[in-house]
């Protein structure tokens, strides 16, 4: 009887030290590293909405797997877009370790990448999924790494623009319109005079100065 309590206690011990033995086997997840944006701060607090925007992180699973899905995502927005690694390892299949990008032809563009232009700070992550492990994020998966770059408003003109003057042909005119940018930024602005009667006949373009006003809040343009 106690020889086989003996053998029952050591199935027991034995079965418990396999599900130690695989639980401590169990693959770990890859790790991020240094990620970036281009262009970054400080060499710009603000760029233009058309901008494509570039993207990277360091990417290293110990096993060497490759992610199945790898992508960078954004706070606010459903934008985000795959992340790519064109090191000879990658290439031929044999080691994933690396710097990882968003390749040009598929660079976001900077006014996709927040819900509010003007005010928002471009906030981002990257998640790599890998077959049978837990999905790889930069230090954690409801981390944003805040940029520190906003992006620029579009300026707005009225349609409205005045002319005044005395009413003769020879008499002086002022051509004024006014420019709104919420970003603050002094516009250039020219208008083009031509004949009513002849929209091909025109004047060389004129340049409009600031005469009055603030651009955040409206400035009047005029020549």
């Amino acid at each position: 009887m106690i020889s086989k309590r003996i053998a029952f206690v050591s199935a027991i011990s034995f079965a418990v030290l396999a599900l130690f033995v695989l639980s401590s086997a169990e693959a770990e997840s890859p790790v991020l590293n240094n990620p970036y944006m281009d262009p970054a701060y400080p060499d710009v607090s603000r760029v233009d909405g058309s901008l494509p925007m570039s993207f990277g992180v360091e990417y290293n699973d110990t096993e060497g797997d490759f992610p199945t899905s790898f992508i960078v995502y954004f706070e606010g927005v459903s934008t985000e877009a795959n992340m790519e690694c064109l090191s000879s390892g990658c290439i031929d299949g044999t080691n994933p370790n690396g710097l990882w990008t968003v390749i040009d032809t598929t660079q976001p563009l900077a006014n996709t990448l927040v819900a509010n232009v003007g005010s928002d700070v471009i906030s981002y992550n990257f998640v790599a999924t890998v077959s049978e492990e837990d999905d790889a994020c930069y230090l954690a998966c409801n981390y944003w790494e805040d940029s520190n770059v906003r992006v620029n408003t579009i300026p707005v003109l009225t349609d409205n623009a005045t002319v005044t003057g005395g009413g003769m042909p020879e008499d002086t005119y002022t051509l004024s319109i006014t420019y709104t940018d919420e970003d603050g930024h002094t516009g250039a602005i020219s208008a083009t005079v031509c004949e009513t009667s002849n929209s091909s006949s025109c004047d060389s373009p004129l340049s409009l100065s600031k005469s009055s006003g603030d651009e955040t809040s409206g400035a009047v343009y005029s020549v």
